[in-house]
């Protein structure tokens, strides 16, 4: 865009990013235990905690699926990650240090309202493949 790294950096007050995933239909959501690999793709050891899926119903027109559900990351740049930036820094290292002060990516988030029987993995995985 033109626009030179200290004026983004001093400019900047908040980054969001923001995903929609569908909501697990209550109607007719069950537990199940998903295969092994899905929880190694996740970094997830040891006993797996309760995870849902929709069985569907004719409240989800047989889908699982029933409304929307909002993920969003939010971070706040610290003066590290303002330096960053009039440095030129490359993206990853600057998420690098988001993540080390803080920072909750997307996928993670998502994951969060898996565990709490919200949403499915197939669906944090679907709207967070690009961004892990």
């Amino acid at each position: 865009m033109g626009i030179q790294p200290f004026l983004v950096a001093s400019s900047l007050l908040l980054v969001v990013g923001q995903r929609l995933a569908r909501r697990l239909c209550p109607h007719c959501k069950e537990v199940f235990t998903p295969p092994p690999a899905l929880l190694a793709e996740l970094g997830i050891d040891g006993p797996p905690p309760d995870f849902y899926r929709g069985a569907g119903c004719s409240m989800c027109n047989q889908t699982g699926y029933r409304g929307r559900l909002a993920f969003f990351e939010v971070m706040q740049p610290t003066l590290t990650i303002k330096e960053m930036i009039v440095a030129r820094s490359h993206a990853e290292a600057i998420r690098q240090q988001a993540c080390a002060e803080g920072f909750m990516p997307l996928r993670e988030v998502g994951l969060r309202h898996v565990l709490a029987g919200e949403t499915t993995i197939e669906e944090v995985l679907r709207v967070t493949m690009e961004i892990s």
